[in-house]
């Protein structure tokens, strides 16, 4: 499966870079996206919110983050978030929003 990644997702290592001195597992935030999709820019902080590494990252090289249950859908790995109607009746056509 292919994922895709938007600004300002949290992402994580799925490999070790020694070079780089960041390991499997460590979180980041892709911040730019290059080379047509192919490669994602991706910044590593502190908790104080001070960057320790940024660079550049192959899709396979990380895996995005989800904090609330999530349900492969094909069509918001697409497009991202999707924006409600304001005026449209959700309950009244059977539908959660």
């Amino acid at each position: 499966m292919t994922e895709s990644f938007h600004f300002f997702k949290v992402v994580a290592l799925t490999e070790d870079l020694p070079e780089q001195n960041l390991w499997r597992g460590q979180v980041g935030t892709v911040v730019d996206m290059l080379a047509d999709g192919q490669v994602f820019e991706v910044e590593f902080s502190d908790r104080d919110g001070q960057v320790y590494a940024s660079l550049g990252l192959r899709p396979e090289q990380i895996m995005r983050l989800h904090f609330e249950q999530y349900e492969h859908n094909p069509i918001l790995d697409l497009f991202g978030t999707i924006e409600y109607l304001p005026d449209y009746d959700y309950k009244a056509q059977g539908q959660k929003r």
